[in-house]
């Protein structure tokens, strides 16, 4: 259910940068660790606070980034200087409370403003990877902000502001898939949904056939604190229920190995390719056209392998041509796999 102690609802229109949509950026709770990553098929970012004292976690952060990400989108926003890649929050933190949504309470005002010190402080490191998710030796290391302001007091004279590097603004001021603040607020506190909202928002839009993610994918793209999977799974379950009870334009479902997620009631429809991720939908392709057809036969003719996968996907695989990855599987399966194992490793790589 979701939390009935809903959180202040802003006006402003507002989206996740990319970068924040395609993982968790930030960890759920304080972990117990120098630098926690996260992997999105072959980019894998690392966050790490200036000391491990000062990690920024919880819903507060994201609220955070995408207030900002609001005030950036905002056309001709006087409280945005694109030059200098500043942010500025005037008025009283009430007001910025409102904005963001986030809860004021007694003592929030010290933690917001120690959160948005600690924010920016902290560095960022994104990292690509080859096919095996070895380090091809490209990275891009930077702190989110240059220099901030982060004392509300306009009665005298103190505005909060931050001015971002130039490497984080980049990624503030991509383009992003909206957001409903209604729906942020009906999570209530919880930060674990709204990464799920906002990944699931992202990964729908537009959308046009069911695709599914392992669990395995959405561990390494949501974990990073040493969390069991088991735990992991239950957790991201109760969240996606929230989720799509807050959000009912936003449909999927778990099954053994992973979610199902379904186009969004609400959304332009146009072909989507597998993403960077490597969130495979039903219907894809999964053996290189360009490597030809298949050039040796198998044991496991056409019907085995559309049973073998209907088996493993708890019967819910249709449309994709098993004689298109029967090669695949043939190699996989004379290697010693098992039929579940080599089902897998085609359909997740």
């Amino acid at each position: 259910m979701t939390n009935n102690n809903a959180i202040a609802t802003t006006k402003m229109n507002t989206g996740a940068p990319p970068l924040m949509a395609k993982l968790s950026l930030f960890p759920v709770s304080k972990p117990n660790a120098s630098y926690i990553e996260r992997t999105n098929g072959r980019e894998t970012v690392r966050i790490t606070p200036s000391r491990p004292e000062e990690w920024v976690y919880g819903k507060t952060p994201r609220l955070i980034f995408l207030y900002v990400q609001s005030m950036i989108r905002m056309k001709n926003n006087p409280d945005v200087d694109q030059d200098t890649h500043t942010v500025v929050f005037r008025g009283s933190f009430q007001e910025f409370c409102d904005n963001t949504g986030i809860s004021n309470h007694s003592g929030c005002q010290k933690e917001t403003e120690d959160t948005l010190m600690n924010l920016a402080r902290t560095s960022i490191s994104i990292m690509n990877t080859d096919e095996n998710r070895e380090n091809k030796g490209e990275c891009t290391p930077f702190t989110v902000a240059r220099k901030g302001r982060t004392q509300f007091r306009p009665e005298q004279d103190i505005i909060a502001s931050i001015q971002f590097t130039d490497e984080m603004w980049a990624e503030l001021s991509k383009p992003s898939v909206p957001l409903s603040m209604d729906v942020i607020s009906r999570l209530g506190k919880s930060a674990r949904a709204l990464d799920v909202y906002i990944w699931l928002t992202y990964r729908t839009y537009r959308l046009d056939h069911v695709a599914y993610v392992s669990w395995r994918q959405l561990y390494d793209q949501f974990e990073g604190t040493g969390l069991p999977m088991k735990d992991f799974r239950r957790r991201f379950k109760q969240a996606l229920s929230n989720v799509l009870e807050a959000a009912p334009n936003l449909r999927a479902e778990p099954f053994r190995h992973g979610i199902k997620y379904y186009p969004r009631t609400d959304a332009p429809i146009r072909p989507v390719k597998q993403n960077e991720a490597g969130d495979m939908p039903l219907e894809a392709e999964v053996v290189d056209e360009g490597k030809g057809a298949a050039r040796h036969a198998h044991s496991a003719d056409c019907e085995h392998v559309r049973r073998l996968m209907s088996d493993w996907m708890g019967g819910m695989f249709i449309g994709v041509e098993a004689d298109r990855v029967a090669s695949r599987l043939a190699g996989l399966l004379d290697s010693g796999l098992s039929g579940e194992d080599a089902v897998s490793r085609v359909l997740l790589g």
